[in-house]
């Protein structure tokens, strides 16, 4: 479950030119807008992420005209994400510790796009909880990753990959047993009348017969489902399509390096993989995270007229690591002009 509110520290203030009145703050990778003189370098703070939807309470009232939600926002020239809070605003009774979730705490939910699609984008509301032989496709920002994390990765190489803006869906072959989910659920097929995207992506594509004649048992294709009807289809393309972006052996509990990618990817034609960008084996110890997040600013290469997602990151091999169990190191950069126009 995503972390949307932490106990975090301010890492670093500045002034914004011409304000008196606010200043930016540096909360790991965000860069904030905080009250002048609230904060000082080095003190803890509670930090809610964009997203964030905080509870219809007293002291975030001042959020009533926002519908209480957090949103990348620019004023006074510069790009702020998320909002911090002092330990104030914690219970009493609780000891706030550097990297504490306090999300279930606070009362803060998640923020969701598809809860105001149709019905019939979703799927049927009936099915089963997501397999717990697969992961879920979910990847963190490059703002949450620091410290031992970083010291971590920063050494390994990685491919680059456009993000898109759509419905996450997960394909698999489970024991001969061919499965259809969502981000969050294993989909019943529809009934006779009823409509389902993930299962009518799955016909479209053929994905089943596809898997079957390439032996993919006990494999996991999952990619992006985006067009018309989907996420308002930001990239404007006139016909619903699915793209690949990544392979897990549920066998042996990890995700196919890039070359098991490649071979699934030409075995599973003519779908095919979510667009590639250049270059290949970057390495992060090269890159710091302002220029990685510059770098998710862009041109998608699905629609050239249209501003891309974002860009995902993601380890050439396999890597054997307490933060990534199933082998593959991935995160994402979100576009701050795709998020200044789209949120």
């Amino acid at each position: 479950m995503r972390k949307l509110a932490t106990i975090r520290r301010i890492k670093s203030l500045q002034p914004i030119p011409d304000r008196d009145r606010i200043e930016l703050a540096k909360v790991d990778g965000w860069n904030v807008i905080v009250k002048k003189g609230e904060f000082n370098p080095g003190d803890l703070c509670v930090y809610c992420e964009i997203d964030s939807v905080l509870p219809e309470k007293e002291e975030f009232e001042f959020l009533r005209n926002k519908r209480f939600r957090i949103k990348t926002m620019k004023m006074a020239g510069v790009i702020s994400q998320g909002i911090t809070f002092p330990l104030s605003i914690m219970p009493e009774d609780i000891e706030p510790d550097e990297g504490t979730d306090v999300t279930e705490l606070l009362g803060i939910t998640k923020y969701e796009k598809d809860s105001k699609l149709p019905r019939f984008v979703h799927g049927p509301r009936v099915g089963r909880d997501f397999p717990s032989c697969i992961p879920k496709t979910d990847e963190e920002r490059i703002q949450n990753i620091g410290g031992k994390h970083w010291e971590q990765i920063k050494e390994i190489a990685f491919y680059l990959t456009e993000k898109i803006d759509g419905s996450s869906a997960t394909y698999a072959l489970i024991d001969g047993v061919f499965h259809v989910c969502s981000r969050n659920r294993e989909l019943d097929r529809p009934t006779e009348g009823k409509s389902c995207i993930y299962w009518e992506t799955a016909g479209k594509y053929k994905i089943e017969k596809h898997m079957r004649l390439a032996s993919l048992d006990n494999v996991a294709i999952q990619g992006e489902i985006f067009g018309p009807k989907i996420q308002g289809n930001p990239l404007k393309v006139e016909e619903r399509q699915f793209q690949i972006f990544s392979a897990f052996n549920i066998a042996e509990q990890k995700y196919f390096d890039v070359q098991g990618l490649k071979e699934i990817l030409f075995m599973m034609q003519p779908i095919e993989g979510v667009p590639l960008i250049n270059p290949i084996g970057l390495v992060l110890e090269m890159c710091p995270q302002d220029y990685i997040i510059a770098m998710a600013d862009g041109y998608s290469a699905i629609n050239p007229k249209k501003l891309r997602e974002g860009i995902v990151f993601a380890s050439m091999d396999n890597v054997d690591s307490i933060y990534h169990p199933f082998g593959r190191v991935s995160f994402k950069a979100i576009s701050n002009k795709w998020l200044l126009k789209h949120e």
